[in-house]
C-alpha cells in the first residue's frame, strides 16, 4: 500500500513539473524590445506583437549585437505558423516578419498606417494579407511572392484586383505587383498611366504586358526581372533610373518603333 502511495505520489510531483515545465518554456518565447513593443510566441505557433508604435528595425538580423533583436529572430525563426499584430502598432518596419517562413496567417490592426520594405519577404506559405483601411504607405517589396492580396474598400490610398498587385484608388498606377513573383503571365490594365519604383523588381513572371497606356516607368520598376523579353509601347515618354535592368534571363528589350522618345539596339536604350 505504502508503495503504491510512493508511486501515485511520484507521479503526480512529475506531472506538476511537466506542466509547470511547459507553461516556463512558453513564457521564455517572448520579449521587449524597449521601445513600446513586445512579441510573444505561443505553443501553437501564434506569433503576437503587441504595445504601441513602431516595430524596430534591424538590418543585420541575427548578427547585430542588439540581444533583444537576436532572441526575437531565433525564437521565431520557422517556429512561427501564424501571426497576429495587435492594436497600437502603427508600422511594420523593414523586413520585421521576413524570418517567418512557416506562417500561413497574418492579421493587421485597424491602427496600422505603414508596412516597410521586405516587411513580409520570405513569406511565402501566407494565404493572403487583407490591408486595413488605415495603412497609407506599403513599400513596393513588402510582400513579395504573396498572390492573394485584399485591401479594405474604404481605404484612401490603395486598392487592388483579381492578380494581386496593388494600385492607387483609380488604378492609374501600379504600385507593386507581388504577386508577378511566381505568376506565369502577367497583363497591367489598361487604366494604369504609371508604373510605379521597383513595383517589379525581381519578378520571375513568364511574360509581362504593358497596355499603350503607360506613359511613365520609374526607377527600377523592372529591375531584376526574369522574363526573357520585355515591349515598351510607344506610350512611355519616361524611363527611371535602371527602369529595365533585367537579370541574366533577359534576352532582349524592345521598343515600339513609333515611340517619339527612346530607341532600343541590343538591350541597350537610348533617347532619340
Amino acid at each position: 500500500m505504502k508503495s503504491k502511495k510512493l508511486i501515485s505520489l511520484i507521479l503526480t510531483v512529475v506531472t506538476v513539473l511537466s506542466v509547470f515545465s511547459f507553461s516556463v518554456s512558453a513564457k521564455t518565447r517572448s520579449g521587449d524590445f524597449g521601445n513600446g513593443v513586445k512579441w510573444e510566441l505561443d505553443n501553437n505557433g501564434t506569433l503576437t506583437v503587441s504595445g504601441t508604435g513602431e516595430t524596430p528595425v534591424s538590418e543585420r538580423y541575427f548578427l547585430t549585437d542588439d540581444e533583444a533583436w537576436r532572441t526575437y529572430y531565433f525564437a521565431v525563426n520557422e517556429a512561427a505558423t501564424s501571426i497576429v499584430v495587435s492594436e497600437g502598432i502603427t508600422k511594420i518596419s523593414d523586413n520585421f516578419f521576413s524570418m517567418c517562413k512557416r506562417a500561413t496567417s497574418v492579421t493587421l490592426p485597424e491602427s496600422l498606417v505603414e508596412i516597410g520594405s521586405g516587411a513580409f519577404n520570405g513569406c511565402y506559405d501566407l494565404d493572403y494579407v487583407h490591408i486595413p483601411k488605415g495603412v497609407t504607405k506599403i513599400a513596393p517589396d513588402a510582400f513579395r511572392g504573396l498572390e492573394n492580396i485584399t485591401i479594405d474598400e474604404a481605404n484612401p490610398v490603395y486598392t487592388t484586383d483579381e492578380q494581386g498587385a496593388i494600385y492607387n484608388k483609380d488604378k492609374t498606377i501600379l504600385y507593386s505587383a507581388p504577386c508577378a513573383v511566381f505568376a506565369k503571365d502577367f497583363v497591367i490594365p489598361s487604366t494604369v498611366t504609371t508604373i510605379g519604383e521597383a513595383a517589379f523588381y525581381d519578378s520571375s513572371s513568364k511574360s509581362i504586358t504593358i497596355p499603350e497606356s503607360v506613359t511613365k516607368i520609374e526607377d527600377y520598376a523592372f529591375s531584376g526581372i526574369g522574363v526573357s523579353t520585355l515591349h515598351i509601347p510607344k506610350s512611355v515618354t519616361y524611363l527611371g533610373v535602371g527602369a529595365l535592368i533585367g537579370s541574366h534571363y533577359m534576352q532582349s528589350i524592345t521598343i515600339d518603333s513609333d515611340n517619339p522618345m527612346f530607341t532600343a539596339d541590343e538591350n541597350a536604350v537610348f533617347d532619340e
